[in-house]
């Protein structure tokens, strides 16, 4: 994420597992990461869906 230097270069990755879901890892980012005001903890990947609420240290994105 450009211009936004809260946001670490390794922050987090969003992929899509083997079922075809839509998750989020964070790689222990020193602001967090967050969907729908949960925090994901560098031990477990959250599952995300259409509009939900993804935020990345203080930068929030919509899942569309």
């Amino acid at each position: 994420i450009k211009d936004n230097s809260s946001i670490g270069r390794v922050h987090c990755n969003l992929y899509v597992d083997s079922r075809g879901k839509l998750m989020v890892h964070d790689f222990d980012s020193l602001n967090g990461t967050f969907v729908n005001n949960r925090k994901v903890h560098s031990s477990e990947d959250i599952e995300i869906h259409e509009g939900d609420i993804l935020l990345l240290a203080n930068e929030e994105f919509r899942v569309i």
